[in-house]
């Protein structure tokens, strides 16, 4: 396709909040020294960090007359916004990616740029999945088929994405940026060797084998201290924490709600954290987790499911892992295993670092989206 000179850049995201979508925020902060930006958030609460809508209401049904609300609201705001000038809409997810669809077809003048955080045909439990899945199908092609710029979260995703939907690269171009962190400094830390402990860092919720993952570390390395943080039901956590007690797990905190900022310095003092993701779906088969490239941030230790993103990195020497096919594997490890790879991970933290910041942080990737649009 022709690219085309952007002065004005509209970014649009539906979501729970920006918390848990960190990349909205370093777009805009990208876009903003490039060009006039304005951003449309549709938020679960509104944000003072961005220009928002909050969308929840008292009821769940309220909540998606609210969406559906606000979605037009943006639809109407931009489509009779008529200065003449060739704009970018750069929208984050599918839903404000139907609304900048919807769009383009009544202004000309705009060109859509989707970013698909999810293989939203690939997930389970979702309003993406069962007998809806044909339906969404046929709408994120329609999306995709009005794009200028098609972008996804890895090498991965794009390569099954552009066949899933048979992308026509002469009409739609088509790459991946990463969703990682901005550049780290890098600081010496010494650990004490008897001091060895486990971080989580994310939701607490069911269905993320955060208990399993403790349990099963727990029985190979009693001596073993967990930190978790994250926001968590009180039900959850008395569940869980019951849970921990009949299997004599003591050593653990729960620190709460954390601001995404922290990560990074939160895991630079711990030795060792995990995510594992089931591969029921392709949503999860492909996973493209911030979690990798937190763990390369802060150098530490990933214990994780197997998948193509983490095993590129693990193969390049770039990530510090331990991959586990499941959860039940971890307990076929042997506790000198484990120690040896933390012992492995300490002496070789800075180099990872040095590594992220070189190819993997945010700044990296904006040397990509340079490359991508003519701002």
């Amino acid at each position: 396709m022709k690219k085309i000179k952007y002065n004005n850049v509209n970014l649009l995201f539906v979501g729970k909040d920006l918390n848990s979508a960190p990349k909205i925020e370093r777009l805009f902060s990208f876009f903003s020294n490039k060009a006039s930006i304005h951003a449309y958030c549709i938020l679960r609460e509104k944000s003072n960090k961005l220009n928002s809508y909050g969308y929840k209401e008292r009821f769940r049904f309220l909540s998606y007359f609210k969406i559906l609300f606000l979605m037009l609201k943006v639809f109407f705001i931009l489509v009779f916004k008529n200065d003449g000038k060739s704009e970018l809409i750069y929208a984050v997810n599918l839903p404000a990616a139907i609304i900048g669809r919807f769009i383009i077809i009544f202004n000309k003048k705009y060109t859509l740029s989707y970013e698909a955080f999810e293989i939203n045909v690939g997930m389970t439990k979702s309003i993406y999945s069962g007998r809806f899945r044909p339906f969404w199908r046929f709408i994120e092609k329609w999306v995709i088929d009005g794009c200028g710029y098609f972008i996804a979260t890895d090498q991965y995703r794009l390569k099954f994405l552009r066949r899933y939907y048979n992308i026509d690269k002469n009409k739609t171009y088509c790459d991946y940026i990463y969703n990682t962190r901005d550049l780290v400094k890098i600081i010496e830390e010494k650990k004490d060797d008897n001091y060895i402990s486990a971080c989580y860092c994310g939701g607490v919720m069911a269905g993320r084998s955060i208990d399993d993952t403790i349990i099963a570390l727990n029985k190979t390395l009693p001596s073993l201290h967990f930190n978790i943080y994250g926001s968590v039901d009180n039900l959850y956590l008395t569940e869980i924490n019951e849970k921990f007690k009949s299997n004599g797990i003591n050593k653990i905190n729960f620190h709460g709600r954390f601001d995404n900022s922290s990560v990074v310095s939160i895991l630079s003092n711990e030795d060792i954290t995990f995510s594992f993701y089931s591969s029921v779906s392709s949503n999860n088969r492909l996973a493209s987790p911030n979690k990798l490239f937190d763990a390369m941030a802060s150098g530490i230790l990933l214990l994780t499911s197997s998948f193509p993103l983490v095993r590129f990195l693990n193969r390049k020497g770039e990530l510090s892992c331990i991959i586990v096919d499941n959860i039940d594997d971890i307990n076929a490890l042997s506790s000198d295993f484990i120690y040896s790879k933390i012992r492995e991970n300490r002496e070789r933290r800075i180099e990872i670092i040095k590594s992220f910041n070189r190819n993997y942080s945010w700044e990296a990737m904006e040397r990509k989206l340079e490359g991508i649009f003519i701002l």
